[in-house]
């Protein structure tokens, strides 16, 4: 009996050390995916008031912002009521009645407290609506009710990607592309005139605004970052500076209608690329710098990025 107690004790130690392989395996595996890269802060002389003394790059009359309000919902649990405001939008946004459609989770306590606006990925499917959900989900439950949350919805994609892949010249393209850059322009003044509307709400501390972007919203929220200068913080999660290389290297809903026109058009990307780039200038990030305090931006950067190029990438920091 005791030569198959040994074989059955070996094969047990086997299956054993097999397993324990396998675990450390994966947990190298994990460790290695959550590696990161920090670069510090290296402050510099300048104040924020001086960064951004100038006039706005994308000016518009500051006043009234009128809104629709409906309750959508008392949220006890989280100390939180859930409103629904329609804000009409400051010019053709490509969303419905061209309206800025907002979820308002206004927090039950009382005093001023501070306002965190979360940014949507603009189009349903696919997932996009998952981040900024989740995010505002997060505050919720971090917050204990410590701040108010508006959550910007984007059901529809501002881009008319249809039209641009259509476009049987090259000055339709460029005018279906001049729409999306002008559009993009009138979402970044919205954002603004969000900001408009807390100042004048008595429940929100306006000069404690946050602002959070993620992919999409990213790039929008880095041209509001050297646009606006009320926001207290920012927060940036894998976005980039110019559009136009983006937009000549991205795939997915930009990168379809793209293929096309290189086809039609017999160009290259970067054929493509330098087309559009006067469009975007205006509202390219890297085109304004030193008007932004780094010390009120947190950048979270994806170290291979398939969609926003390196330089993109850079210049943004």
């Amino acid at each position: 009996m005791v030569p198959i107690i040994s074989a059955y004790r070996e094969s047990l130690i086997k299956k054993r050390s097999r397993r324990l392989f396998l675990v450390f395996l994966i947990v190298g595996t994990l460790l290695g995916c959550t590696a990161h890269i920090y670069t510090p802060f290296q402050p510099e002389v300048s104040t924020r008031a001086e960064r951004q003394s100038g006039p706005p790059i994308l000016a518009y009359e500051k006043g009234p912002v009128p809104f629709e309000n409906s309750i959508l919902q008392q949220d006890p649990k989280l100390a939180y009521q859930v409103r629904h405001l329609k804000i009409t939008s400051i010019g053709e946004n490509g969303q419905d009645g061209n309206r800025i459609e907002v979820l308002y989770y206004r927090s039950n306590t009382a005093g001023e407290l501070p306002l965190v606006i979360v940014l949507p990925i603009w189009g349903d499917g696919f997932g996009l609506t998952y981040p900024p959900a989740r995010i505002t989900s997060t505050l919720r439950l971090r917050s204990h009710g410590g701040m108010h949350i508006l959550r910007v919805l984007g059901a529809r994609d501002m881009s008319d990607w249809e039209a641009v892949g259509e476009a049987e010249t090259e000055e339709q393209f460029l005018s279906n592309m001049a729409n999306i850059a002008q559009r993009e322009a009138v979402k970044i003044v919205d954002i603004s005139r969000l900001v408009d509307w807390a100042e004048r709400r008595n429940e929100i501390n306006a000069a404690r605004t946050g602002l959070i972007g993620f992919s999409r919203s990213a790039v929008t929220a880095g041209m509001v970052t050297v646009n606006e200068p009320r926001f207290a913080a920012v927060v940036i999660v894998m976005g980039g500076a110019h559009p136009h290389s983006i937009l000549a290297t991205c795939d997915g809903d930009a990168g379809r209608p793209r293929e096309k026109i290189l086809q039609r058009f017999g160009w290259t990307a970067a054929d493509y690329e330098q087309a559009i780039e006067p469009l975007f200038r205006h509202i390219d990030t890297a085109n304004y710098p030193g008007r932004a305090d780094p010390s009120r931006i947190l950048i979270f950067d994806s170290h291979e990025d398939e969609c926003i190029p390196r330089n993109a990438r850079d210049d943004l920091w």
